[in-house]
């Protein structure tokens, strides 16, 4: 497949260049990343340079793999476990606001050809949800692998959203 030809990528960089209301600070609950068989891509680590973000929300609960659940959701988790997972779970970046971007370097544990991610919201405030965005290879600028997303809105009321990860044509 096309997918399979791909350079392997050891970090990638998403590039948040948007948010529902503009001037909000970012936030997501989970970044999940797909090789090109569809099993989930490990992660060892995740930055936000030039982000701030509160003391319980930093980049590596974007990538920490506990989704949390709309407030919006009709099925809310019994169990204790499952409440648990609403907490916390989430990375946000005040600094959006301010400079009208974000940005998330993940490095891979093991360099992986990226077939596809998801990004799921947070569980509060719509107003944060990322809209458009871009995502690097490499973390280098002329390494897109994916056409920029602009304007998304997430469906299914605002839980997740899932891209394929396409080269971006020049």
């Amino acid at each position: 497949t096309a997918c399979s030809r791909r350079r392997p990528a050891a970090r990638l960089k998403f590039v948040f260049t948007g948010v529902r209301q503009q001037g909000s600070v970012l936030q997501l609950s989970d970044l999940s990343l797909f090789d090109c068989d569809g099993a989930r891509v490990a992660v060892s680590a995740a930055e936000n340079p030039g982000g701030a973000w509160p003391g319980a929300h930093p980049p590596s609960k974007a990538v920490d793999g506990a989704v949390g659940v709309s407030t919006r959701s009709t099925a809310a988790p019994a169990s204790a476990a499952a409440r648990s997972l609403r907490k916390g779970t989430k990375w946000v970046d005040v600094n959006m606001g301010q400079r009208g971007h974000a940005i998330l370097l993940v490095t891979l544990r093991t360099p992986t050809p990226l077939g596809a991610y998801q990004l799921s919201t947070a569980n509060d405030s719509p107003a944060g949800d990322p809209v458009s965005w871009a995502v690097y290879q490499d973390a280098r600028p002329h390494q897109e692998i994916t056409r920029t997303a602009q304007h998304f809105d997430f469906a299914g009321g605002r839980i997740r959203g899932v891209a394929a990860a396409q080269r971006a044509r020049s």
